[in-house]
């Protein structure tokens, strides 16, 4: 939460995020990440691959 303060701060000194804001934002990078790694992961798996390699997750990117 913190880091999401710093980056809002770091956008406009004088924004402030609310709970349900963070929140929001929290969930919208968790969904994300998840989306991401599961792309990459099929990908990867598609290749033949156990390990999930940077050219795995550029495609979805």
């Amino acid at each position: 939460r913190g880091t999401l303060q710093q980056m809002a701060y770091g956008l406009d000194p004088e924004a402030v995020l609310d709970k349900d804001a963070e929140d929001l934002l929290i969930d919208a990078v968790f969904d994300f990440v998840a989306r991401t790694s599961e792309f990459g992961s099929r990908l990867a798996k598609h290749r033949g691959s156990d390990m999930l390699q940077v050219k795995d997750v550029q495609l979805y990117l």
